[in-house]
């Protein structure tokens, strides 16, 4: 099996924990191939914080071998050598599951070429999913507060017959209320469709 190691140090953590240096990873990790009878791939080293693996060139780097299938093991002295943000972890994780690649975290028990790594890395991937639900019903929860309050959320456009106030959220325009009435007055009570609305409008110049 071809294994990528993966090691990163912060530089706090390079000048005052020996245990945390990238000799110190590498070693554990060439100690580890060795032992499993594997052939070292490469080992990438990143200095720097692990709060986000997005912008890390060792990471980026082990991605990419992933995608190529040039890589059939990940091996990390510790899940944090891999980033500090949760989600990046689990998006990691949800990668080498369906990737196929086998992943080892040397001093936390991951070690997916063994039954019970196996199922280390299931309980993991529940509580993954369990984050994901949760951060998604959180932020519909706070979407809806938000409508609620007369507020915008960003990214969305006003609805047509408000102005956005900064201080009073939305407020009516006078002039596209009025339209807002004719349409529905035109829906309601002339029982015409949107298609026949919309004409209306159009001749009218009434904007999108």
């Amino acid at each position: 099996m071809r294994a990528f190691v993966c090691c990163r140090v912060s530089t706090e953590e390079q000048a005052n924990d020996r245990h945390y240096s990238l000799d110190y990873q590498e070693e554990a990790a060439r100690h580890r191939v060795k032992e499993k009878g594997w052939s070292l791939l490469k080992v990438r080293k990143d200095v720097g914080s692990g709060k986000a693996a997005e912008g890390r060139e060792g990471y980026q780097e082990l991605l990419t071998n992933i995608r190529e299938n040039d890589v059939d093991v990940v091996i990390v002295y510790k899940l944090d050598r891999l980033s500090r943000n949760v989600r990046d972890i689990y998006e990691f994780l949800d990668i080498i599951n369906g990737s196929g690649v086998e992943f080892v975290s040397l001093t936390e028990g991951f070690d997916t070429t063994t039954s019970m790594g196996r199922a280390m890395l299931g309980i993991a991937a529940v509580f993954a999913q369990l984050t994901r639900e949760t951060i998604a019903e959180n932020t519909k929860y706070g979407l809806l507060q938000r409508a609620r309050q007369g507020k915008v959320n960003a990214g969305s456009k006003k609805p047509y017959g408000y102005d956005y106030d900064r201080d009073n959220g939305l407020v009516v325009n006078p002039e596209e209320a009025n339209t807002v009435r004719r349409i529905f007055d035109l829906y309601v009570n002339d029982k015409l469709g949107t298609a026949k609305i919309a004409r209306l409008l159009n001749l009218d110049k009434v904007p999108t």
